[in-house]
Parts: structure tokens; sequence; C-alpha cells
């Protein structure tokens, strides 16, 4: 113990107070204080007029003069040797941490950097501690610097973990989303599809009924005949065995003629045979054939039912277009055809349809082939007809379109370049009220092209449709189809 409060006041007298390490070289100043011999030089050089660095003793000197120290090696040894336990304890890594540590040089002074300046948020070495550029900084050491970063760090990444955990709390909250609509998209398959499977079932069975219906018939025909020929079988099975017993007791002659008698009337009465097998047939092309087309045909006729013309509201159409066979076919006409009404596109050559939705399920056709632009899709009742608008959902439509022939999009928000690899002549359009869905088909092969997801609080939605204008190769019309969805 005593030997290190010794070593420590040894110490203590043997740091520059510049570098704050043990003396290199010290010389001695006019002001009696000692410093490196490098030190000094070096703020000298970067300091004018020179003077004394220390926060004590600030003496300016009027001319660069010092004395060399010469026993301060030997003196230093000792004061070492008298710390034999300083580093006890240090791990090779940490020993190695401190060595590398205390070789990092200031870049300006090639001094070990050995603080760190607060305002500046960089390490400096002890000359530059002393510089004007960092007078009035607060300086800490090393470890001091890592716990205030520490603890920054430690704030900073407290906030990220409760950021993280905000962010895996809702990513959490779309998987649980996107699995209950899986749950219910699938519960809604199953539900349509066992609809069919009834259908179809009902078809067999009623096929089935019919089949055994009518070989019941044919059967039952069959089956009076059998028994009639069974006992026929047994009437000429007794007469042998009469004819047997009485050859065997009537006079020969007698019995002759009694049996070509009988010859003569049986002959008679058998005009008919009575060898005659009832037959019957099936209905083949009923129960057999292209069965499953002819059922398929029967399930489609059951769908079409609903089939009918979906007309459009003549009071909204642009002025310019033809409305054709009661309201159920438009195409654009270079002659002005309408009146003006407020109540009419006025920019765009477009017409909304007569239905309104406002629940339920619904699906409509409109044939585009031939043309090389339209629209087609669902609106807002009354929104945006006048002036110039833009066809997306936050102005009232959900809508595709063709440009040019082979360009066709979604008018979303941003639009959606569909890339179809196949011109369709037919597009369906599908309207869930309550589910918030409008989505679109090729109805050619009812291949899905692209659905919007809204929440739709405005009623009624009406059908839309654009039959742009009469180019060249734009001249058919749109017609509509309206289709109520069945229920089997």
């Amino acid at each position: 113990m005593v030997t290190k409060k010794l070593s420590a006041a040894f110490t203590e007298d043997l740091l520059c107070p510049v570098c704050l390490g043990l003396f290199k070289d010290p010389v001695m100043l006019d002001c009696r204080h000692l410093v490196c011999k490098s030190c000094i030089d070096k703020v000298w050089t970067s300091q004018k007029p020179p003077f004394f660095p220390s926060q004590d003793c600030r003496k300016e000197f009027t001319e660069r003069k010092y004395i060399i120290i010469k026993a301060s090696d030997d003196m230093k040894q000792k004061v070492l040797r008298l710390q034999p336990g300083e580093n006890a304890g240090v791990s090779h890594h940490e020993q190695k941490r401190q060595n590398l540590l205390e070789t990092r040089q200031c870049m300006e002074h090639e001094e070990a950097v050995k603080l760190f300046c607060l305002e500046d948020r960089k390490f400096i070495c002890h000359i530059c501690r002393v510089l004007s550029e960092h007078e009035g900084h607060t300086f800490l050491c090393p470890k001091e610097a890592v716990s205030m970063f520490q603890g920054e760090m430690e704030t900073t990444l407290a906030s990220k973990i409760n950021h993280l955990k905000k962010l895996q709390g809702a990513q959490k909250q779309e998987i649980s989303n996107i699995q209950d609509k899986a749950q219910s998209l699938e519960e809604h398959i199953k539900s349509e599809c066992a609809k069919m499977r009834k259908f179809l079932w009902d078809k067999e069975h009623q096929l089935i009924q019919q089949l055994r219906e009518e070989s019941r018939k044919i059967l039952e025909k069959m089956e009076r005949k059998l028994s009639s020929i069974e006992r026929m079988k047994e009437e000429v099975q007794k007469q042998i065995s009469g004819i047997q017993s009485n050859a065997k007791d009537e006079d020969p002659l007698l019995f002759l003629t009694d049996l070509m008698d009988e010859g003569k009337r049986r002959q008679a009465s058998e005009s008919q045979p009575a060898s005659v097998v009832v037959s019957g047939n099936l209905s083949l092309g009923v129960y057999k054939g292209p069965l499953q087309y002819k059922v398929w045909r029967e399930m489609l006729s059951a769908i079409s039912l609903g089939l009918s013309h979906l007309t459009v509201d003549q009071k909204t159409a642009h002025h310019n277009p033809v409305l054709l066979k009661k309201l159920t076919s438009i195409k654009h006409s270079r002659v002005k055809q309408l009146s003006d009404s407020p109540e009419r596109y006025d920019s765009s050559l477009s017409v909304q349809g007569s239905l309104g939705v406002a629940s339920g399920r619904h699906y409509w056709e409109v044939e585009v082939e031939n043309k090389t632009e339209w629209s087609v899709g669902v609106t807002r009742q009354a929104r945006n007809r006048r002036g110039q608008f833009d066809m997306n959902p936050q102005d009232g439509y959900w809508a595709i379109v063709l440009n040019s022939g082979n360009e066709y999009w979604a008018q979303d928000s941003a639009p959606k370049d569909l890339r179809l690899t196949m011109q369709p002549k037919t597009i369906g359009v599908y309207l869930d009220y309550e589910g918030g869905q409008v989505s679109f088909y090729n109805a050619d092969n009812m291949s899905h092209l692209y659905t919007f997801t809204n929440t739709f609080t405005e009623a009624p939605l009406y059908p839309f449709f654009s039959p742009y204008n009469n180019r060249c190769q734009n001249v058919e019309p749109l017609k509509m189809f309206h289709l109520k969805l069945p229920k089997f």
C-alpha cells in the first residue's frame, strides 16, 4: 500500500502537463515547469507567441528556450518498477485493446489521442486540447465518452426496439388478416362448388331414376311374358304325361283317333306361335353419348336463364353516342345526336348504365370485339360527368381501358399495365357491393384480368361504358348483357 502511494506521488511529478503521460525527453522552461521536449516544440510551432500550455500557467516567453533534463529516464524506470501490480489481472485481450488505443495517433500532431472533445465529437491529442479551436470545450476520457455514447446508443436502440415491436405487431396483424381472408375465400369456394356439386348430384340422381323407371317397365313386360311361358310349359308337360298314361290304358285305335283329333284342334288354335319373346330397348342415346357435354349445356342453360340485356341511362350519355337496340348497345357518332343536359358527360364519350347497385353481387358482360379503344367499369352516381376528370378510384371510377388496339390498362390510383397476351372479345364485370370488390374477366375463358377493392359507402353504383371515338377500325358498338348469379 505504501509502495502504491509512493508510486502515485512520484508519478504525478513525472507527468507531462501537455500529453499527461510520463515525461519523454523532459525539458524545463523559464517558468520552472517541466514538459516533454516534443510536446513543447509542437505547441510553440503552432502557437505565437510561445507560452506554457497549461491551465495553471500560460506564461508567455520572449524566446523559445528550455533546459534539457538528463536524469529523467532513470527516474521514470524506477517509478515503473514501483508499479508491478498496475497491469495485474488485465487480460491479454484488454491489454491488446489498451495498446491499440495508445498507439492511435493524431493525424495533425502525430501524438496519441487520449481525450474526446464533446463539442466536436472527435478524439484529440493533448496538443489539440490546448489549441484555441478547442478553447472552452468539454473533454472526456475515453471511458467517459464510451459511457456517454453507450447511454445514447441504448436509448436509440430502445426506441428502435419499440418501433420494431410496433412493426412486429402490425406484421402479425397483416398475417392474421391474410389468414382470415384466405379462410373466408376458401369457404366461399367450397360453398360455390357445393352448389355446382348439388346440381350435378341432382342431375345424376334424376338420370339414374329415369333409367331405373324405364328399365322397370320393360322388365315388367318381360317378366309377365316369362311367367306366361312357364305356365304354357307346365301345361304342355301335363299333356305329355296324359298322353303317356292314355297310351298304356286305351285301345290303340281309339287312342290314335283321339290323338289325331287333338292335334288338329291344337294346330287350329295356335295360329300365332307361342314362342315369340318380348324384347325391349333402353333409350341408349339418353344415358350414353356426350353425357358430360349434355349436362354441362344444361348447367350453362341454368346459368344463362339470368342473362338479360343491360340498358344504359340515356340522360347521362354524351350527346354524340348513338344508342342502339333499345338502349342495350352504344357507339360513337360524328354527328350530335342528343340535346345538351346538365346530367350528360360533356367531355368524355361515356354513359352510365341504368342498373343501380346498392347491395348484393352482380355480374354483367360487355362485347368489345373488333374495337381498338374502349372503357368499361363501375362509377358512383353523378360523379364528375362535367369537364375533364381522372378515371380512377379517387374520382369514383373503377375501370379498365383499351388504347391503341393492344394496350390494356387498369385505371387504379397508379395505372396498371395488364400486359394481356390474348385480346378479349367480351369483358366480364363482377361487383360485390358489401365485399367491396370490382373484378374484371376475359369472359371468353373467364380468366381474371384485375381486381379493385374499396369500401363502398355511396349508394348506388352504376355500370360505366365508353365506346371512344369512331376512328377507322373502332366503329363497332359496345353491347351489354346482365347476368343474375344463379343459386342452383
